[in-house]
């Protein structure tokens, strides 16, 4: 990115995960382990779950510890705001 901050090549998607428990937990584990890099859309069906893991994940919201790349059509959800885009991926702190 323009400022130096690199996106993950891997990212966890969450397309065709059931709605509920199994997001949850899926996206509970990808966060546990360290992936920081996260695909998800509306369409699938599953975002409310994908932000309550995230939120309840414990990841810090600041630059300094943590930063977690969420590529979606609407990344509020999850923060309550897009700190900045870049081609569709959105820097979430």
């Amino acid at each position: 990115m323009s400022n130096g901050v690199d996106i993950p090549r891997l990212s966890f998607g969450t397309y065709k995960i059931d709605p509920g428990k199994v997001t949850y937990e899926s996206m509970r584990c990808a966060l546990e382990i360290g992936n920081r890099h996260i695909d998800a859309a509306t369409y699938y069906g599953n975002e409310e779950d994908v932000g309550t893991a995230v939120k309840e994940s414990g990841i810090p919201r600041d630059v300094s510890s943590a930063i977690l790349f969420l590529a979606s059509e609407k990344a509020s959800y999850i923060t309550g705001e897009t700190l900045m885009a870049n081609g569709g991926s959105r820097l979430l702190v």
